[in-house]
């Protein structure tokens, strides 16, 4: 309570208190201090009813201490996100997600794992590709005692939580909403999974706006939180070894190395450039195309490597651990992005954040975290690609201050320590 109503009370002892009216102002300002962390003006999960506090602070009339008050809105893209909250129980949580191969999803949700042991719960992270059904799942969740879930890809995690006993959340993956939304089928699925969970996540307001066209009933229960990036570089990998690896001349000071990082897959289209950069690089050998990141599909990893055998210039390197690619990537010309469909790169956005250029293909998902000419590079054509990348080159003065305005947009926009606290808060709606 507020020190103006500490004045009203006698001084009487604890007792009198508790035998005044003010006992129920009281008792239902200790209530408060667990239902503030999950409700916030206009977004009440409907098991809490009229006993929330409002944005303002009040229940029932009776001022709640500022201590006690839930979290302003207008700090972060979703309430209560930007304080960490460690009132509550710490929870046991299940986080499914696509994790066989080093592929973005699968980078994601060791970053939201980590953010939630760091407040306190047990997170453990599970392949959705493990589990066929959602009545698999429910026996995991029911024998491994799990209070709530978590899935990174409202179609390949979510679906698996469909009909679930204990709440759940879901954290757009990109390719469920880019491209399993077209599917009749999937997004059947996917809208009922979206009915049921307490809350969604999309790394954008544009894939936001995606979901929310085709379910608009879930509109305001999908929140923004930006990817988080922090980059590592190792200080101990060898570039020299690893050009030689690749049988990439390092013997020139004028070497140019295009490195298209990306998990092999059909969606990511990596063969995209392949003949117009091969044609680049015999009349300029100076410039390389590197082709690197795991084999999601085997099948279509072997047809990219076959191909590439047919075109000088470029070339399919060693998959690297996560700081040595990061080494690889502050050593190279340019980052480039040819995928067909996109969520939210993260590997645009670390080589933004190791200062080094990017080009991108004008997608959606790209556009929105690239700013033509201003913080990266958008083709929409393989020539086009060229022409830009052959600028970019010539231009060290339009690299430096895209570079520049680049690392300075990751910072404002896609800070890690911002992203750990929003979902240290949004997970407190699960309790």
């Amino acid at each position: 309570m507020s020190h103006r109503h500490e004045r009203d009370i006698p001084r009487q002892g604890c007792g009198a208190m508790l035998r005044s009216p003010l006992r129920y102002r009281f008792l239902a300002a200790i209530r408060a201090r667990h239902l503030c962390s999950e409700v916030w003006e206009g977004t009440q999960t409907p098991r809490l009813g009229s006993q929330v506090p409002s944005a303002r602070g009040q229940l029932r009339g009776w001022p709640i201490p500022a201590r006690l008050a839930a979290p302003s809105r207008s700090a972060a893209p979703f309430p209560g996100a930007g304080q960490v909250e460690r009132s509550g129980a710490a929870m046991r949580l299940l986080l499914l997600a696509c994790v066989r191969a080093r592929t973005g999803n699968a980078t994601t949700a060791a970053r939201i794992r980590n953010h939630l042991h760091a407040a306190g719960h047990v997170c453990v992270l599970k392949d959705a590709f493990m589990y066929e059904s959602p009545a698999e799942v429910a026996n995991l969740t029911s024998t491994e005692k799990f209070d709530a879930a978590l899935a990174i890809h409202l179609y390949k995690g979510g679906r698996l939580l469909q009909g679930s006993r204990i709440p759940f959340g879901i954290i757009f993956g990109g390719t469920d909403v880019n491209e399993d939304i077209k599917c009749k089928e999937k997004c059947q699925v996917m809208g009922a999974v979206l009915e049921e969970a307490r809350f969604a996540v999309a790394f954008s307001a544009e894939m936001k706006e995606l979901a929310a066209a085709q379910w608009p009933d879930a509109r305001k229960k999908i929140y923004v939180q930006s990817q988080g990036i922090k980059t590592s570089p190792s200080a101990t990998f060898d570039w020299y070894r690893f050009l030689q690896n690749a049988g990439i001349p390092a013997d020139t000071a004028s070497l140019h190395l295009f490195l298209l990082v990306c998990g092999l897959r059909r969606v990511k289209d990596p063969l995209y450039l392949v003949e117009v950069f091969s044609d680049w690089h015999r009349k300029d050998p100076s410039v390389h195309l590197g082709i690197i990141g795991p084999a999601v599909d085997p099948v279509f990893t072997s047809e990219v490597k076959e191909k590439v055998k047919r075109f000088p210039g470029v070339h399919v390197l060693q998959e690297l651990p996560q700081e040595e690619l990061h080494a690889a990537v502050s050593r190279c010309c340019a980052l480039v992005n040819s995928s067909i469909s996109e969520g939210m790169s993260a590997a645009i956005l670390e080589a933004m954040d190791l200062d080094i250029p990017v080009l991108a293909r004008n997608i959606p998902g790209n556009a929105a975290i690239i700013k033509h000419k201003e913080t990266g590079l958008l083709f929409s054509t393989p020539q086009e690609f060229v022409v830009l990348s052959k600028s970019l080159l010539n231009d060290p003065i339009l690299e430096k201050e895209m570079t520049t305005r680049a690392k300075e947009y990751v910072r404002k926009h896609h800070s890690w320590e911002g992203e750990r606290k929003s979902y240290q808060q949004l997970v407190l709606r699960l309790q």
